[in-house]
């Protein structure tokens, strides 16, 4: 029994649920969130990471997670303190992936950038789409800070770009 492999199961397996829960949640239909869990689990990238490659993560592990906070959260909490614990849960998610991968920034910005366009799109009004941005990258600069000191390694190069933008 290979435990790599049994641990990238496990976190495909939490991508693939968190692909369930965006598709419900944008959509407010089960349904959705099952079509998108299953397009997600034959999709070529996926497979090649899960089962193939032995050296290297699927940049999808760390998005989904921030991407289902941002989706089913921020569309269910209406109050001033859930959508911006909604907002500081999902910059914190986005930026997890900077731990272990540097090309995760992409995830990052993309949720960063997106939380106030998601809390106005939901009616919540300029004030909390401005206070959402902000927790939202707070999260982010505090997550980046603490695995920075918790692991003070200098940062390899990539050297492949950034490939998950492609």
């Amino acid at each position: 029994c290979d435990v790599l492999f049994l641990f990238y199961a496990g976190l495909s397996t939490i991508a693939c649920f968190c692909f369930f829960l965006i598709g419900r949640g944008l959509s407010s239909n089960g349904w959705v969130g099952l079509v998108a869990a299953g397009a997600y689990s034959v999709m070529p990238i996926e497979i090649t990471y899960t089962a193939y490659s032995p050296r290297d993560i699927s940049p999808l592990w760390f998005a989904a997670p921030a991407w289902a906070a941002l989706a089913c959260l921020v569309g269910c909490q209406t109050g001033w303190i859930g959508s911006m614990f909604a907002c500081l849960l999902a910059g914190f998610l986005a930026a997890l992936g900077l731990g272990w991968r540097h090309d995760a920034l992409v995830s990052v910005m993309s949720v960063a950038g997106l939380t106030g366009p998601a809390l106005l799109f939901a009616g919540r009004g300029w004030a909390k789409a401005l206070g959402g941005t902000v927790a939202c990258l707070l999260a982010v600069l505090v997550t980046r800070f603490a695995i920075a000191s918790l692991c003070p390694v200098i940062p390899q190069g990539s050297g492949v770009g950034f490939h998950m933008a492609s």
